[in-house]
């Protein structure tokens, strides 16, 4: 009955999170034309890493790196991730910016078997098969409106399975509210170094590429200032459900529930953006989500039959 408890709580932990961060995301596309997505990251982490700090402190975590190396390549990944996910929203409907970001658990697999040799029976080929075909759907790489650039979200996918391999097989030691922090810190980073490498070099936005993702440092406006205050403030509190959901629960069952963030961010989008989908990506992100189910599901049986007596 505990084990129990713990799933459902953790997956209403998981909840909270995503019906925080679908809305909180709108702010970015607000913020797009005043801001930079680098100079967007940089100041969001001077805000979050402190309350993080402050959360861990109250908390009393440890805060012992173990692995110096494997944090700094888990964290370059995630860094990469975030930066692609937030630049695609500035030109993509959030709903499908988030479906490439949920590639990831597809991604895990096809990682596992080329760089671990880990074996992927027929329902994890199935799930990279039936989410491969929705990603292909959505990208309509035959359509008149494609372009290169949709992919991003999908690369950032990529990205982020790395992250989260390097988490399980080499971070497993680290704190959770540990490894968010360093999350932040190392974006707050690249977002600074793009920031001044945008100002200094600046490029004129062209095609899909917009202001957001090419803008260097811009003159900053209290309104700027209080909406990305209110983007991270949200952004840690949904941070700590989910580190609070993962310390409580199986990690191989309740992040399956990282899916509402798709309904979330789709209603949020709908209601705040005006955003609609065409019924070709509705198609495309139900088959990720349930490809993303499929490979969840997969490894969850894997890890029952393999766990110790």
């Amino acid at each position: 009955m505990k084990s129990w408890s713990g799933e459902i709580w953790g997956g209403l932990y998981i909840l909270l999170a995503m019906f925080i961060i679908g809305p909180n995301d709108t702010l970015v596309v607000v913020l797009e034309d005043d801001i930079g997505v680098g100079q967007f990251h940089f100041l969001r982490s001077l805000i979050a890493v402190p309350l993080i700090l402050m959360a861990a402190w109250v908390m009393r975590s440890d805060l012992t790196i173990y692995r110096p190396w494997a944090m700094i390549i888990r964290n370059l990944c995630f860094m990469t991730a975030m930066l692609l996910y937030f630049s695609s929203l500035s030109f993509l409907p959030m709903a499908v910016t988030g479906a490439g970001i949920f590639t990831c658990p597809i991604f895990v697999l096809i990682f596992s078997r080329v760089f671990f040799g880990q074996h992927i029976g027929w329902r994890r080929i199935s799930a990279v098969v039936v989410g491969s075909i929705g990603v292909l759907i959505i990208l309509n790489p035959n359509g008149a409106t494609f372009s290169w650039m949709n992919i991003l979200p999908v690369c950032g996918g990529a990205f982020l399975a790395l992250s989260n391999i390097m988490t399980k097989r080499y971070c497993d030691q680290e704190s959770p509210i540990l490894l968010s922090g360093m999350g932040f810190a190392f974006l707050g980073i690249g977002g600074a170094v793009a920031s001044l490498a945008l100002t200094v070099y600046p490029i004129e936005p062209s095609g899909q590429m917009t202001a957001f993702i090419t803008t260097g440092w811009a003159p900053l406006t209290w309104n700027v200032l209080g909406l990305v205050f209110i983007q991270a403030f949200f952004s840690t509190i949904a941070m700590w459900f989910m580190t609070r959901a993962y310390q409580i629960g199986d990690p191989t069952y309740i992040n399956v529930y990282e899916y509402a963030f798709l309904i979330f961010a789709g209603l949020a989008a709908w209601v705040f953006l005006e955003q609609s989908l065409l019924m070709r990506d509705i198609y495309g992100i139900i088959m990720i989500v349930f490809a993303g189910i499929i490979a969840t599901n997969a490894g969850a049986r894997t890890d029952a039959l393999t766990e110790p007596a």
